[in-house]
């Protein structure tokens, strides 16, 4: 694979022998449902903030790079949350699968744009949607997928804008 540095390592395949037609949803973004403020509430970034400067940013970029903000819901609710941002947080979450999506990005981590991308691009979407008046992200096939083909999705500028601000952060303070 010609990424450098996979964030989400191995990620996900379509399982051998078997193929995906385009608009199926894969599966749901699960985790906690939280702020974005609280995701520095959760017990493995305040244990890691008892640890040191560099153990915390290195919690939160390991955080950040597991919550999905629910961009859609935080747009034309914000009253509802008094400001503050919803997001689902897959850092404790050993059940779902739609976290662990590969970025269709060759090197995100380098300063440069635009990002090359792999040839073909993004193969599934990330697309919220409310249930029961709740917001929910679900992942959805854009092209037909066959067996074993890895599945990679487009986790956007700002994301890599984010992490690539925390890990200067950390070899800084290292």
């Amino acid at each position: 694979d010609p990424r450098e540095g996979l964030h989400g390592q191995l990620g996900c395949r379509v399982r051998s022998g078997c193929s995906i037609s385009a608009g199926t949803t894969l599966g749901v973004y699960t985790g906690e449902m939280l702020t974005t403020d609280e995701v520095y509430s959760l017990p493995s970034v305040q244990e890691a903030k008892r640890l040191g400067p560099i153990e915390f940013l290195q919690a939160e970029m390991n955080a950040e790079s597991f919550t999905e903000e629910m961009n859609n819901f935080n747009a034309y609710n914000a009253s509802l949350c008094d400001g503050a941002k919803l997001a689902v947080c897959a850092v404790n979450d050993s059940r779902g699968l739609m976290h662990r999506i590969n970025d269709v990005r060759l090197n995100p981590m380098t300063p440069t744009t635009p990002h090359a991308m792999l040839p073909g691009g993004k193969n599934v979407e990330y697309v919220e949607t409310l249930v029961c008046g709740l917001p929910f992200v679900f992942l959805v096939a854009r092209c037909d997928l066959s067996s074993g083909m890895d599945l990679r999705g487009d986790y956007q500028d700002a994301y890599w804008e984010l992490l690539r601000g925390l890990a200067r952060r950390i070899k800084m303070m290292s």
